[in-house]
């Protein structure tokens, strides 16, 4: 009698991805025999068995395993349900329960927490753009499904480089505490306005502590509420405080030629490329290096904010004045150069 393999006549590859277990077979484990016709599974024979005792399957794209009835009906799949969840597939018939449409949001969360795992993380590079998956060097993703899928079939590879991540993450910090370099922060009006302007700036050593310089700025925008809560800074205290040109004159040349470490270096290096572009100001030359992104591949599970940064190293909450948010910085930085490879 011929096997499945000699009666399945369709053109086909001599092996295939399970798309449960996502390893490779040859072909002759993806073929079922229904109603005297042989047709080929989306997933291998092992799988197609536990699918049928458990119930339940791995969804395609979020790769998450769900009950079936999470999956919309498709008569002619093996096991008569689509390949991806409802939350994937977008369908107009998915579950409406307040515990089952909880679903998506948890799917997102759990991706995003991939994506974290693995150095990834969403940003707005500019306050009126939208967001954007990052990598751990800040450069955009720009396919972040293909991301995703990528990580599910090979997750091995993203393990190695979180590692090989780490530890060069560990060198950089040991490499700027050894050899010296400054802490910046600048605190702004928020996003309230048409732009964001600087109100405050806190330039410090990082191996003594010492404040290099540090100032109030006058703005024209008024102050979001939520930055006056955050920092307590008003538009009152910053009236008679210099402008940006006066406090540039200062800043600039302690900036050249200079590593200058910040938390979240993309937000404090565009804060100051913006304001000296509206001023027509020379930008020096300085190598910014972001501590939020070192922290990313040192720490990489839990949110990734100074406060958080801060809690897990054990030192004390920043104020979000620039001069304690330097402190707290520098007190980090240290932390992670001080971490066991």
């Amino acid at each position: 009698m011929a096997t499945l393999a000699e009666r399945y006549t369709f053109p086909h590859e001599d092996t295939d991805t399970c798309s449960q277990c996502l390893k490779t077979f040859p072909f002759e484990l993806f073929l079922i025999e229904r109603n005297g016709r042989v047709s080929k599974m989306a997933y291998c024979t092992l799988c197609f068995q536990r699918i049928q005792t458990t119930g339940q399957k791995r969804c395609k794209d979020c790769g998450r395993t769900q009950p079936l009835k999470n999956f919309a009906a498709s008569p002619s799949s093996s096991d008569e349900h689509r390949h991806s969840c409802y939350g994937c597939a977008g369908k107009s018939s998915a579950p409406s329960t307040k515990s089952e449409g909880a679903k998506v949001v948890v799917d997102r969360a759990t991706k995003n927490s991939i994506y974290r795992k693995y150095g990834y993380y969403w940003s707005k590079p500019k306050r009126n753009d939208g967001w954007v998956l990052l990598d751990r060097r800040g450069y955009p993703v720009n396919h972040p499904d293909r991301l995703w899928m990528n990580i599910q079939i090979n997750p091995e590879k993203y393990e190695e480089d979180g590692k090989k991540a780490r530890i060069a993450a560990i060198q950089v910090c040991q490499k700027l505490v050894q050899e010296g370099c400054i802490i910046l922060d600048v605190e702004t009006t928020g996003a309230g306005g048409e732009y964001e302007e600087m109100v405050e700036i806190t330039l410090m050593d990082a191996a003594s502590g010492t404040v290099l310089f540090s100032s109030l700025v006058s703005c024209k925008e008024q102050i979001a509420q939520e930055a006056t809560e955050k920092s307590g800074i008003t538009n009152e205290m910053v009236a008679d405080a210099p402008t940006f040109p006066e406090m540039w004159k200062h800043v600039s040349p302690l900036l050249a030629n200079k590593r200058v470490a910040a938390f979240n270096a993309n937000f404090d290096v565009r804060i100051l490329g913006e304001e000296a572009q509206l001023f027509k100001l020379a930008i020096p030359q300085y190598f910014p290096h972001c501590l939020m992104r070192l922290y990313m591949a040192i720490v990489t599970e839990g949110r990734y904010n100074l406060d958080t940064a801060c809690t897990h190293f054990g030192i004390e909450s920043p104020s979000h004045r620039s001069t304690q948010d330097c402190e707290s910085t520098r007190q980090l930085l240290i932390k992670m150069s001080q971490v066991e490879d």
